[in-house]
């Protein structure tokens, strides 16, 4: 037996395990009786005697790990986020089946759209010049069809009206 002290703003919580009603797991850090502190998530339920409530019992689960990949997986994004801005770098996903597209943020920066805004595949197309069209809808045909990427070259006309020539590669 370790002895661990909740130490936490949530005194919601606090107040439904002291009086017996159902909290689902929270959050919390915890503080050991060494002082370091760890963070972690408590299930807890009350413990009844005679229909009076005599204590909880519960569990107290370490994330650290959880937390630090968290972060890792945070700081990863941000600089991601960060190169794609400085190299004028986008990506997408999409399903011809399905209508479905999905940008990076480097994507809505390039072609000057709100981040809010979520075409399918069939609208999100429009951005090309018409021209380049038929070539790219090739080109992804051909992949989904042999799965052998492509590299091509098409302009895209931005919601400010500017050209912008970009390469297209499809995996």
């Amino acid at each position: 037996f370790c002895p661990i002290i909740l130490e936490c703003e949530r005194q919601e919580n606090i107040r439904r395990m002291v009086t017996g009603e159902p909290f689902e797991h929270t959050e919390y850090t915890f503080r050991r009786k060494d002082g370091s502190t760890f963070p972690g998530l408590i299930y807890a339920d009350p413990v009844f005697r005679n229909d009076e409530m005599t204590g909880f019992r519960g569990i107290i689960i370490d994330i650290t790990d959880r937390k630090r990949i968290e972060q890792a997986l945070h700081e990863s994004e941000l600089f991601l986020k960060e190169t794609q801005k400085i190299a004028r770098l986008g990506g997408w996903k999409a399903n011809p089946h399905t209508d479905y597209l999905e940008w990076t943020d480097g994507v809505y920066d390039i072609i000057e759209a709100p981040r809010t805004y979520r075409p399918g595949l069939k609208e999100g197309m429009k951005y090309y010049a018409p021209e380049d069209i038929p070539v790219i809808r090739e080109k992804v045909a051909a992949c989904l069809e042999t799965g052998e990427p492509f590299t091509s070259e098409a302009r895209i006309i931005t919601e400010t009206g500017k050209t912008v020539w970009t390469e297209l590669r499809g995996l």
